[in-house]
């Protein structure tokens, strides 16, 4: 069985510690341990992405679908990814970083004062990255001009 722990805080913030690539055969799982956070009507849920080695499209899903949850609900869903990793990257390049509160570490992520809410404008892609991403917008659909 895949490594997701569920960890209440105190403060009322929840940490689901994810260990294991998210992909098409954990992203059930994940989405399991993160209702159960989410039905304990915590602050925020706060997914720890520090030790995942990667993340596709079924677990892009799985943690859009639980931010959007989270908000019907009145809470929040933040993520946090080392800034040189694969799962930021990934999020980078689908934009999702832009919806979804991303941050370095997980002390920030916990801290929910205003001026801790939104530090996803800190997470900018590595130069080699964001010269990708621009050259593919300027490409645009199908990589031709």
């Amino acid at each position: 069985m895949p490594d997701f722990r569920y960890s209440p805080m105190p403060s009322g913030v929840a940490v689901v510690a994810v260990s294991v690539p998210i992909d098409v055969t954990t992203a059930e799982q994940l989405r399991v341990v993160l209702l159960r956070a989410s039905s304990h009507r915590h602050a925020a849920v706060v997914v720890d992405l520090t030790q995942t080695p990667s993340c596709d499209s079924a677990g892009l899903r799985t943690l859009v679908r639980a931010h959007r949850r989270a908000r019907a609900e009145g809470g929040e869903l933040r993520l946090v990814a080392p800034a040189d990793g694969t799962v930021i990257r990934t999020l980078v390049m689908t934009g999702l970083h832009r919806l979804i509160p991303c941050f370095n570490r997980l002390d920030q992520a916990l801290d929910l004062r205003p001026a801790a809410r939104d530090l996803t404008d800190a997470l900018a892609p590595p130069p080699r990255l964001a010269q990708a991403i621009a050259s593919r917008r300027q490409a645009g659909p199908g990589g031709a001009n």
